[in-house]
């Protein structure tokens, strides 16, 4: 009985996540080892389905970690763009995006742990 109880709230809790179009995928675009080895600063694009716009981000990752959208995310901007990542030191990231409008720019960090981010972005 316990279980039958766990595993109607599991599908419901399904159910729902999909209603709700909670069902997003995420395309890597590029991969960027830092010069150390040790992070990684990937660029994605997620996709939440035909009524939501496409989300750019990038976000930094242990380089032992499989990728993990949801994790230390450093930037965020609505719609697709091309984006360029440099590591000019181990310690030091630098993005540029020329399509990225300020009003597009939801989420943009400028340090994360001792990892220093800069960004080239339109005025």
């Amino acid at each position: 009985m316990i279980v039958a109880r766990r595993m109607l709230s599991l599908a419901a809790v399904a159910a729902l996540s999909v209603l709700n179009g909670c069902i997003c995928s995420d395309k890597v675009v590029h991969r960027v080892t830092s010069p150390d080895g040790l992070l990684i600063a990937t660029y994605y694009v997620r996709n939440c389905g035909a009524t939501e716009d496409f989300v750019s981000t990038v976000n930094l990752q242990s380089a032992q970690s499989k990728f993990n959208g949801g994790e230390d995310v450093l930037f965020t901007a609505t719609g697709r763009h091309q984006i360029d990542i440099e590591w000019t030191t181990a310690k030091h990231l630098h993005l540029h995006c020329d399509s990225c409008k300020r009003d597009l720019i939801y989420r943009e960090v400028v340090r994360i742990g001792d990892i220093d981010i800069d960004f080239d972005l339109p005025q």
